[in-house]
């Protein structure tokens, strides 16, 4: 529902994305998350969500406006106590913490300038998992070009793309005798059902 009602100060990431990010980092409540490219917050709603309440989400943008009001609306809808806002620029700088996080999120024009810092932000005892969301094939290339790098494994790309399906249902009347469902019980108890 707030993703469908805020304020968009940027492309935002929607529900059906979300969702997916959500999985695939494998967050659950006392995950320790890290986020680059805050946006307009769509998703660091998403994952306080799903960290919470023992969770923490680091979330990053170089935007300082941007920052301070996600950080108003997390705090109105109750999840400030799971999520701290950063300004500064990842790219530059890193992350906010290191060697902390369970997973990290990167929403960048460049994201494998980050990869390095991503690979800090992540816990060194527990591994982790880092998600980059690009629109662009060619982000995607060079992102996972620089993932293989620095030594990331199991790296996969994945496209969200809905099918609309339209579902018939027919109803066929067959003339059935007790002796076809008496020898279909044979059958099937002949084998192994």
């Amino acid at each position: 529902l707030w993703t469908r009602t805020l304020l968009r100060r940027t492309q935002i990431i929607y529900t059906p994305d979300a969702a997916l990010i959500v999985m695939l980092l494998d967050v659950k409540p006392g995950s320790v998350v890290c986020e680059c490219g805050t946006g307009s917050g769509s998703l660091s709603h998403a994952l306080a969500m799903a960290i919470a309440p023992t969770g923490h989400l680091y979330t990053h943008d170089i935007e300082e406006p941007r920052v301070k009001q996600v950080e108003l609306e997390l705090k109105k809808h109750g999840l400030g106590d799971v999520t701290t806002c950063v300004h500064q620029n990842v790219l530059e700088d890193g992350f906010f913490v290191e060697n902390a996080c369970d997973a990290v999120f990167l929403d960048l024009p460049a994201p494998w300038i980050a990869i390095a810092h991503a690979k800090r932000a992540l816990s060194r005892v527990r591994g982790g998992r880092l998600v980059s969301f690009s629109p662009c094939i060619e982000q995607v290339q060079r992102a996972c070009s620089a993932l293989r790098c620095e030594g990331f494994m199991q790296i996969n790309t994945v496209e969200l793309v809905p099918r609309k399906l339209n579902v018939t249902i027919f109803l066929i009347q067959i003339k059935v005798t007790f002796q076809d469902i008496y020898w279909s019980v044979r059958v099937f108890r002949k084998v192994g059902f």
